[in-house]
């Protein structure tokens, strides 16, 4: 929600300051931090693409750090005016209503999602009908204090006993799974780890799922870690180091998809 938001502040803002500022016959000077470009080229399929900006993709390195930290500055100090918190409040007011997805049914039973108006994340819900009261399954809300953490994975067993959930921080690729018994709240004592935009897909005895892995951090380059998928299946109350390799890429086709 935070997310959503800002966004829509940032739109705003830049429209509304822009009004503010050529009303009054002059425009904010704007000093842009200058972003080095790098000589990379690729040929795809026979086209050559150019990508002077690569070195921004990595999100840790100093260079990059210091890009974004002066990026951040210029914005501040552009959006900081007496408009600012006008909008804030209308936006706010104007998003603050109850949302719910669309309900499935699983195992005879119905889940749905709701956020309650200015929540950064929708808690799952599970009704045993649909006259029934609904009861929480699992608030995101409550993995992190700042709602970095989000809930990237839903996957409810076809017996609707279990919740394969995915957690995703500071909107990461990367996934880590937990399993979670519906019923109980309690969290088995496996994580499957080193997934990057997976599914999960549980067989039909409910007892174990498919999924998309990549490779773990360190044992391929960086470019490589969304290269190399493979389908696994994971059956519940075994480690991952278990988990049976189905099909997946090879070294002549890495970037397939599966």
């Amino acid at each position: 929600m935070k997310k959503i938001i800002f966004c829509i502040i940032l739109c705003m803002a830049f429209s509304a300051c822009h009004n503010i500022n050529h009303s009054k016959g002059h425009a904010q000077k704007m000093t842009y931090p200058i972003a080095k470009k790098q000589h990379i080229v690729e040929n795809f399929h026979g086209t050559d693409i150019a990508d002077p900006y690569r070195w921004l993709e990595d999100a840790e390195s100093d260079e990059t750090i210091e890009f974004t930290t002066a990026q951040n500055a210029l914005t501040k100090q552009f959006l900081n005016t007496p408009e600012r918190e006008k909008l804030i409040k209308k936006l706010r007011k104007t998003l603050n209503y109850p949302r719910f997805s669309t309900p499935f049914k699983k195992g005879g039973r119905y889940f749905f999602g709701k956020n309650d108006g200015l929540q950064n994340h929708a808690i799952l819900y599970v009704a045993e009908s649909l006259n029934d009261e609904a009861k929480i399954v699992i608030d995101p809300n409550q993995f992190s204090d700042d709602g970095t953490i989000a809930m990237s994975i839903t996957s409810i067993s076809n017996d609707g006993k279990w919740l394969a959930y995915g957690k995703s921080q500071g909107g990461s690729d990367r996934q880590i799974v937990r399993i979670l018994e519906i019923d109980t709240g309690r969290e088995l004592n496996e994580t499957i780890e080193h997934l990057s935009y997976s599914n999960v897909a549980w067989n039909k005895n409910s007892d174990g799922f498919y999924y998309n892995r990549n490779p773990e951090i360190g044992t391929v380059s960086e470019a490589d870690l969304h290269n190399f998928s493979s389908v696994y299946f994971h059956k519940l109350g075994t480690p991952q180091t278990d988990d049976r390799r189905i099909i997946g890429a090879t070294k002549t086709d890495k970037e397939r998809g599966f």
